[in-house]
């Protein structure tokens, strides 16, 4: 599992490292044009989801489990910044973890 950490406070979710590359990828490029994403992290949690807002500001490092840099599928990428668009937000995949 990778880990996605952001903010001023280090918050952290752990996403699964093939996911995570791709969807850093598109993270990254959404950022770039000065969009906003808004993510959900465990909508479906009966105390309430964790709702995550990343600016262009925002810091955020992306961290990988394992050695290999991982392929990437160009239409998986294209798929996720597709979604990360949209103004309802993105859901985190449910096998992630805030910590």
């Amino acid at each position: 599992m990778g880990t996605l950490t952001y903010g001023l406070e280090d918050r952290r979710v752990e996403i699964e490292d093939v996911t995570l590359a791709h969807l850093m990828v598109a993270i990254v490029a959404t950022l770039t044009s000065d969009d906003s994403v808004l993510l959900w992290v465990h909508p479906d949690r009966l105390d309430g989801a964790d709702r995550v807002q990343l600016l262009p500001s925002t810091p955020m490092r992306f961290s990988f489990d394992g050695p290999e840099p991982h392929s990437l599928d160009p239409r998986t990428v294209a798929k996720l910044a597709v979604r990360l668009a949209d103004p309802a937000g993105f859901t985190i995949p449910e096998h992630s973890t805030p910590r």
